[in-house]
């Protein structure tokens, strides 16, 4: 009777047992989770909004909403006859200022340094012969048979001499000395400075060309021929072909069974074959379902945002297109 008995109260506690050991289970999901991890979410692509990097007015539109256009495809023009003009004139300065340091380095002509001899020696003569006058009309004046207002005379022309002869030889001195290194590193900054608005000029006018950025397909065209292009308006709106990928959510339960690079096939309802894809994000910052419920009962609707990264050449999957990943976590 007592083994009856000790026999029915150990089926019980392994009652019990089993019981609470599948509601563990049960609650806390760990059941096999070596099978395929299955997840749900939709196509995105990449989108860039370009436009012409100078305000003009746009020439020509080259393509169309829908087309596919390559990487460094001319999509668009804008008038180029006034930045022409300006770098016709740019060109110029910098020509006018290669002159000017050109000059600068050389120094004087020998034909100016010539001339201030010349007129070096004019100075000196006159200087001479109111040298002479003056030493004349001052013996006189010393003798009584000359004036004093005379005499005067002749030693104010005589200093006048003197002065021009001086600034002659200044002249001269200074054609000889040649131009300053102060004057020659002058010129050489003002041409650089020439140089630099040239090449900006020649740049804008690469910039009236746009080309697309990367692979991808033109989804809007915002300017039309006529148009005023500005770098804060955008002409296209272009989706980039490659890479795409499909942004899923998985569950906090099922993210340790998550690592970038894992290989993943990727089907929609279009698709009679899968693509392949691989895991290239997995999000650190997990999302509530709803949002702003964080109880217990609800920790399992704890997700995480995940990007399964994919080829598409044949621009098969079309941006938002619901799409299923499968993950093999064993392969």
């Amino acid at each position: 009777m007592k083994r009856k008995k000790l026999l029915i109260i150990v089926s019980i506690l392994v009652a019990i047992a089993l019981a609470g050991t599948g509601f563990y289970l049960v609650e806390n999901r760990i059941a096999d989770k070596s099978g395929p991890l299955e997840l749900y979410g939709n196509v995105d692509i990449r989108e860039v909004n370009l436009a012409f990097q100078i305000p003009e007015r746009v020439k020509e539109i080259l393509v169309e909403e829908g087309d596919l256009v390559r990487k460094g495809d001319k999509l668009g023009t804008l008038e180029t006859v006034r930045i022409q003009n300006s770098i016709r004139k740019a060109e110029a300065a910098v020509k006018a200022q290669e002159a000017v340091l050109l000059k600068r380095k050389n120094g004087p002509r020998k034909e100016l340094i010539d001339q201030a001899r010349a007129i070096l020696e004019a100075e000196r003569a006159v200087e001479r012969f109111a040298e002479i006058k003056f030493q004349r009309q001052n013996r006189l004046y010393e003798a009584s048979a000359q004036s004093q207002q005379s005499k005067e005379d002749a030693e104010s022309n005589y200093s006048v001499a003197t002065g021009k002869t001086k600034v002659a030889r200044r002249g001269l001195d200074l054609l000889l000395a040649g131009t300053r290194e102060e004057d020659i590193l002058e010129a050489e900054a003002t041409l650089e400075a020439r140089k630099a608005d040239l090449a900006i000029l020649k740049q804008q006018l690469k910039d009236t060309e746009l080309t697309a950025p990367a692979d991808g397909v033109i989804r809007n065209r915002i300017l039309e021929p006529g148009d005023m292009a500005s770098p804060e308006k955008p002409a296209f709106l272009i989706a980039i072909r490659d890479p795409k990928w499909v942004r899923a959510y998985v569950p906090e339960t099922d993210l340790t069974r998550l690592r970038t690079g894992m290989k993943a096939k990727i089907y929609t309802d279009s698709l009679k074959t899968p693509l392949d894809g691989w895991v290239g994000y997995i999000s650190s910052v997990a999302e509530f379902t709803p949002k702003t419920v964080e109880t217990k009962e609800l920790r399992t609707a704890l997700v995480y945002e995940v990007r399964i990264f994919v080829k598409d050449p044949g621009n098969l999957l079309r941006l938002g297109a619901p799409a299923t990943v499968i993950i093999n976590p064993q392969g």
